[in-house]
């Protein structure tokens, strides 16, 4: 039989070859192709900006949502506002109602997060628009005032009204701090 300390010992050496092996091999992958928070599109596509986002020539950074969500709208505004925090990059943030109809209160709730984090609505129509050409989707719930289910990436745009990107949520708030420094301005 053999022992546990001969077990344990044999475990070790594997674990220190693997972090060895892991650290060698992700030193060999060169930087534009190790893992990022942004997942870069390959075409840049043109967005159907709303008004509300239209006043300067920042980035954007955009989430979709609805201010009754329970849990990953809320979870998405606190990551923005601590990515906020930390990062000096002219970047703006906006959260857009995806329910035009229901929602009067957007702007207050995506500002107790972060004031900002400006809260943008719109008709129908032009939220249909902006979330169609930027490769997301929606559906509205038949009963008034009930979930929302959408998308759940963030949209980035460059200043010239270009989707670049998209940031999944979850997105690691340092790593992207550190990715936004690098984008041109």
């Amino acid at each position: 039989m053999i022992s546990a300390r001969i077990c344990t010992g044999f475990i070790f050496v594997c674990v220190m070859l693997g972090l060895g092996l892991g650290i060698r091999i992700s030193s060999l992958v060169p930087d534009h192709q190790r893992p990022t928070e942004i997942e870069w599109l390959t075409t840049p596509r043109p967005v159907a900006l709303l008004p509300g986002m239209m006043d300067n020539h920042n980035w954007k950074l955009i989430a979709l949502g609805y201010s009754r969500c329970p849990d990953v709208c809320p979870t998405t505004l606190g990551a923005m506002a601590s990515l906020k925090r930390i990062s000096d990059s002219p970047v703006d943030y906006f959260f857009l109602s995806l329910d035009a109809v229901s929602e009067s209160s957007v702007v207050h709730y995506a500002a107790a997060f972060d004031p900002r984090i400006r809260g943008v609505t719109a008709t129908s129509k032009q939220v249909r628009h902006f979330v169609d050409s930027a490769g997301a989707q929606y559906e509205l719930s038949e009963v008034i005032n009930g979930p929302v289910a959408h998308s759940t990436f963030l949209i980035l745009v460059d200043p010239t009204g270009l989707m670049r990107g998209r940031v999944r949520q979850g997105f690691q708030v340092n790593e992207l701090s550190r990715e936004f420094a690098k984008l041109a301005f």
